[in-house]
């Protein structure tokens, strides 16, 4: 009989007894360097390392999202689940938003109108899916007060009450504290061509949010070289099959011990004791 057990870790006495494989046989690591670094010294042959990674996730939406006023609503809605789904704890959850809107002044007012239209989605998301969040950054908020004071490089919509804001840059860049984005904070970057994004794409990335759907399919053979993981349609990325590939390989499968029961034809196949020689 097997079972799974979690165990943080940081005991080396138990640590040592544990980590051998007439006790378990894989170990699955999740986190950053150092939670890594630190098991891999207990691995050993019988005893294998599933390795996975914190993730960022990203989204792109393309040109045609301003065809329409109607169609730039539904934009803002699917933007705004992906990122108030489970108030923007996970990993798949959309942070840092390229618009290929341009960055004249027309493609600015594109842009701010699309992150006004997003923070007004997310404040009517259903309270299944998304509430104003319990717990604030407070570090966060002040990064993001600071930017409400500069128009000239951002526009802020929302945040006054910790309830979430957009944050639309004035520049093709993301704010400085894009990396500490949580709590339905995300922020909406402006660029004029799809380099600027597939710059910004690394091992790093896991999910990737797209809209419309031909954009998907134009990136779908060029994303991954730079390292991105899952593409998915704008407004789904938190709807995760955790049976598919993840990381780039397909956890599920590697966590289970896979046992061979061969039953072999001899009218098929010729071993070598049927040869005419050894039976006689």
């Amino acid at each position: 009989m097997r079972c799974r057990c979690y165990w943080k870790g940081g005991d080396t006495a138990f640590e040592e007894q544990l980590y051998k494989p007439e006790h378990i046989e894989k170990i699955v690591a999740w986190g950053g360097f150092a939670s890594v670094k630190h098991v891999t010294k207990y691995i050993q042959p019988g005893l294998e390392l599933i390795s996975l990674d914190p993730k960022r996730s990203a989204t792109i939406i393309g040109s045609e999202a301003f065809e329409s006023e109607d169609t730039l609503r539904e934009v803002a809605v699917r933007a705004a689940c992906d990122v108030g789904a489970g108030n923007q704890e996970g990993c798949v959850n959309a942070r840092v938003i390229y618009v290929l809107s341009g960055t004249d002044e027309q493609g600015l007012e594109r842009a701010n109108r699309l992150g006004e239209l997003v923070y007004e989605s997310m404040l009517r998301l259903p309270g299944s899916l998304s509430t104003k969040p319990k717990v604030v950054n407070r570090t966060l908020l002040e990064h993001v007060e600071g930017s409400r004071l500069n128009d000239d490089w951002y526009r802020v919509y929302g945040g006054e009450d910790g309830e979430g804001a957009i944050v639309v840059s004035q520049l093709d860049e993301p704010v400085h504290y894009s990396m500490m984005l949580s709590g339905r904070v995300a922020n909406i970057v402006p660029v004029d061509s799809i380099d600027k994004v597939t710059d910004a794409v690394n091992a790093y990335t896991q999910t990737i949010g797209i809209y419309p759907e031909s954009l998907k399919t134009e990136l779908r053979d060029r994303l991954p070289l730079f390292g991105a993981q899952r593409l998915t349609s704008l407004g789904y990325a938190a709807s995760v099959n955790f049976t598919i590939p993840q990381d780039a390989m397909e956890p599920i499968r590697r966590m289970c011990k896979w046992i061979v029961d061969e039953q072999c034809d001899p009218d098929r196949v010729f071993p070598l004791w049927k040869a005419p020689d050894l039976v006689g």
